[in-house]
């Protein structure tokens, strides 16, 4: 260990000095990845192409090795949703003005026609007037409040376990900006549920199907809520539903730095997509400007680094093999490294470690934060070596946080996550190029070649350590236990939750899940998205077991898990 501590504490010397030459290349690459030009670099944008067109022109530039013939490893995500034009709804046979109704983007595309039943808010239990009708429902929020898009979703998808043929909320307030309808809006998170779901306009509504029997919407609503559901006769309500789905082809883009006598891999990464425009949905934290989101910090700084050392390596005679990969749709929920590491060209077991890095634009006090060092037990004393030299290392052992790393953590690969800090610019437009700290960035970079060397010597062998369940809940929306899985957001599977990954220590380990599981049902309470799935999290308390439903491998199984 004592040659090794030697070889570590001269590593840096004269570094920073010997990467300087590269900075030239982050200031270039960041400002084309965040001008205006690729507008947000949404992923399968034109902007999003072009970043890959000058990726492969810096990969050849500095010579490395291609994968596939163009460093391109491509698949395909829905990146927007519309409602078609063919999207109807009557009553008796009358058509509705499509300006008093929307669809919600859960809703089927559906053909239903069926009598009505109205409630205030929805049962816990199934009506027996329900009988597979339409359920109008329509419920109270405080005036000018408008409801989260998981309340939404959540109260339709009850109403489709109620047994509902079909769900039409009625708002008794503005649900959108300067609008009665929620938007509709593509989000990563997006499920599509198996009934039909629709806004109807207040005065459409009332108009239509109230106008005879009460003197206002007002007293309707009174009465609603002392009888809790009213039934219409002779009320027959028919739609269409109909949201196109646009498919997008987008990618990473991957180069190598290989050598002849190892066998083995570290990675190191970054995702270089963003938000576009923005938007609602879009996960924008200013989603009223409709603008672009250079996304300067997040991520054009951590795809700028990777150039920076790939042009590096290049040049260099590292001891294992290196893979250089820029990730796409991050954002839409760490979409590419899941397609890396479910189709890597790299024997996943050869992988020594990863390191990624995401937001290193903003360096402040000469202070980085690396989390994921606690999964590996040498990770620490490699680190302490480098502490104040001349950055101050600020080190956190989870490997799960929110970022592309998780994607093989979950793999048991160790992981290290660099990340300068959030501030306020974060996912809004403001984050630009005129706050990137490039000397901070010069500095990350010689940490990082400094780490890559130390963690690709002979003599340092790398030991994957499970991390221990984290105490607190992290969900929010009212949940009160955690279960400890990485669940799937992007709603890949059409019905249940899909396990990306388990969180060792947690009740989902001890109660055997694995990554790969589906998750159907949780005690009583079916699971068809992630928004059943954090519904029913709000039902239990800690110490309580109940029963799973999973499939697993095409096979139903029943696991018991404690909270």
């Amino acid at each position: 260990m004592k040659r090794i501590a030697v070889f570590l504490s001269v590593i840096l010397i004269s570094l920073s000095s010997l990467f300087s030459q590269n900075i030239n290349l982050a200031k270039d690459a960041l400002k084309y990845l965040a001008s205006d030009e690729l507008e947000g670099r949404f992923p399968g944008s034109k902007g999003d192409s072009l970043a890959h067109v000058y990726f492969t022109q810096q990969f050849k530039k500095s010579g490395l090795s291609l994968f596939d013939d163009d460093f391109y490893q491509d698949f395909e995500i829905t990146t927007s949703i519309r409602q078609a034009d063919d999207n109807r709804l009557k009553i008796n046979g009358e058509m509705i003005s499509q300006d008093n109704y929307s669809l919600y983007n859960f809703s089927a595309n559906a053909d239903f026609k069926s009598g009505v039943i109205a409630l205030s808010e929805l049962p816990e239990e199934v009506p027996e007037s329900l009988n597979g009708q339409w359920l109008l429902v329509f419920p109270e929020f405080a005036e000018g409040e408008i409801p989260a898009y998981r309340e939404l979703v959540q109260m339709a998808s009850r109403a489709q376990r109620l047994g509902a043929g079909g769900v039409i909320f009625v708002a008794n307030d503005d649900w959108g900006t300067d609008s009665e309808f929620y938007p509709f809006y593509f989000t990563r998170s997006m499920i599509r549920l198996d009934i039909p779901a629709i806004q109807f306009a207040q005065n459409a509504c009332y108009e239509e199907l109230l106008a005879d029997k009460y003197p206002s919407m007002e007293k309707f609503r009174e009465e609603l809520k002392s009888e809790t559901q009213i039934g219409f006769e002779n009320i027959e309500i028919s739609a269409h539903t109909n949201i196109e789905i646009q498919r997008s082809t987008t990618g990473n883009a991957i180069a190598y730095r290989t050598v002849d006598d190892s066998d083995e891999w570290i990675v190191i990464g970054a995702h270089y997509d963003h938000l576009g425009w923005g938007g609602y949905g879009s996960g924008s934290r200013s989603p009223e400007r409709h603008e672009i989101h250079y996304g300067a910090d997040d991520n054009a700084s951590g795809a700028a680094l990777v150039l920076m050392l790939s042009d590096y390596y290049a040049t260099q005679n590292p001891d294992v093999n290196l893979a250089f990969i820029l990730f796409a749709a991050e954002e839409q929920g760490l979409i590419g490294s899941k397609y890396f590491v479910e189709n890597s060209p790299i024997p996943m077991e050869k992988i020594r470690a990863m390191l990624n890095l995401d937001m290193v634009g903003r360096v402040q006090e000469n202070r980085i934060s690396i989390s994921g060092t606690s999964t590996a037990t040498e990770f620490e004393g490699v680190l302490n070596h480098f502490q104040n030299n001349p950055l101050e290392i600020a080190m956190s052992g989870g490997g799960f946080a929110g970022s592309d790393q998780a994607s093989f953590v979950s793999e048991n690969i160790p992981v290290l996550f660099f990340n300068s800090g959030l501030h306020d610019d974060y996912h809004t437009p403001d984050d630009n190029i005129e706050s990137i700290n490039f000397e901070g960035i010069q500095q990350v970079g010689a940490l990082s070649i400094a780490l890559i060397d130390s963690l690709s010597h002979p003599d340092i062998k790398l030991t994957f350590q499970k991390q221990k369940q984290e105490g607190r809940v992290r969900h929010g929306g009212g949940m009160k236990v955690t279960l400890g899985i990485m669940p799937d957001v992007t709603g890949r599977v059409e019905n249940g939750l899909a396990v990306d990954g388990v969180r060792p220590g947690g009740p989902a380990e001890n109660a055997g899940i694995i990554k790969g599981d589906v998750i159907h049902k949780i005690d009583e309470f079916e699971i068809e998205n992630i928004y059943d799935y954090m519904e029913s999290l709000s039902k239990f308390k800690k110490g309580q077991k109940v029963e799973l439903q999973i499939v697993r491998d095409d096979k139903p199984m029943k696991l018991e898990v404690e909270f």
